[in-house]
């Protein structure tokens, strides 16, 4: 799944146009040439534990995948968040049906976004979404 997340969103001219390739896993600030701060605005993106799907589970290999997608901006206004949330779950929404490395998204579902947050540790704005994706192999 995160091959195809991850292609969905490097391909997203919209989203491309406000975040400018800033999308980053959670846990890879300050690893590997990712910038411990990132240049504002950006994405984090993070997953809750995979889970067996047992609707489809005895037919195949299947995972229930819960996704946290953390935007962030400058002080001020949350029009540029809420643009790239917007933009986000149109474009994860359309990953029904497509596959990559052996794993197609059998299921996308929006589950919430939260309200409106701040971060004192990147001196920033902040909300998230939150999806859940079904990946069969």
């Amino acid at each position: 799944m995160r091959a195809l997340i991850g292609a969905a969103l490097a391909s997203s001219p919209a989203l491309q146009a406000e975040i400018q390739g800033r999308a980053y896993a959670n846990s890879s600030l300050g690893v590997g040439g990712v910038p411990a701060s990132p240049q504002l605005p950006f994405v984090l993106m993070g997953t809750m534990p995979e889970t067996p799907f047992l609707a489809v589970q005895e037919t195949s290999r299947a995972a229930l995948i819960v996704y946290q997608f953390y935007a962030y901006q400058d002080r001020g206004s949350y029009d540029t968040i809420d643009r790239i949330l917007r933009t986000m779950r149109e474009t994860l929404l359309g990953l029904i049906g497509q596959s990559a490395d052996g794993v197609q998204c059998t299921n996308a579902r929006w589950l919430f976004t939260s309200g409106e947050l701040s971060d004192e540790g990147f001196a920033a704005n902040m909300k998230y979404l939150e999806m859940e994706f079904v990946a069969s192999q």
